[in-house]
């Protein structure tokens, strides 16, 4: 099953910038992914991307709030990717203690 991010042209322009940057061997690879994305944002009705949910100025106040709660999210999202490493790494172990 193939999965389609839907986004906006600016988006698509730096995913194009970004694939001319990349190493030869990654090429064809982005130059697909463009493609695609292309074709979706075109049969994609203008009503299908909408509105940003906000649009206005932070003040330093919100920013240093907004940088606090990312990091925040950064060492949970940290913490369950270990605990999930490790419960594969004994999920494999019981694999290979029942096979001997």
């Amino acid at each position: 099953m193939i999965y389609y991010v839907v986004a906006d042209a600016a988006l698509l322009d730096t995913f194009f910038i970004v694939n001319k940057l990349l190493e030869a061997c990654w090429r064809s690879e982005i130059a697909f992914l463009y493609s695609q994305m292309k074709e979706v944002l075109d049969k994609a009705s203008p009503e299908l991307v909408g509105n940003p949910l906000f649009v206005g100025v932070l003040s330093d106040k919100q920013w240093h709030q907004l940088s606090e709660l990312q990091k925040e999210l950064q060492e949970e999202y940290h913490m369950r990717r270990e605990m999930l490493i490790k419960r594969l790494d004994v999920t494999i172990q019981s694999f290979q203690a029942s096979v001997n």
